[in-house]
C-alpha cells in the first residue's frame, strides 16, 4: 500500500474562482480542466509553481462550493 502525500513548501491563498462569479463551482471546474497542463501565465496555477497540475486540482477541491470575497 502506498500513501499519497503532498509536500507544502509555502502557503499561498488564492480564491480559485476562475469565472469571477464569486462562487467556486462546476463552471470553474470546466475552466480549470481547459487549463490542465498550462505552463505560462495560467489563472489555474493556484499554488504558483508554474504549471496547472494535480496539486492545483487539490487546492480547487478544498474550496469547491465556497464563496470568494
Amino acid at each position: 500500500r502506498r500513501d499519497a502525500s503532498i509536500e507544502v513548501t509555502e502557503s499561498v491563498v488564492i480564491c480559485p474562482d476562475l469565472t469571477g462569479d464569486g462562487v467556486i463551482g462546476a463552471a470553474d471546474l470546466i475552466a480549470l480542466n481547459l487549463q490542465f497542463g498550462c505552463d505560462s501565465n495560467c489563472e489555474g496555477d493556484f499554488n504558483l509553481d508554474g504549471v496547472v497540475d494535480v496539486s492545483d486540482y487539490m487546492i480547487f477541491l478544498a474550496y469547491f462550493g465556497q464563496f470568494c470575497n
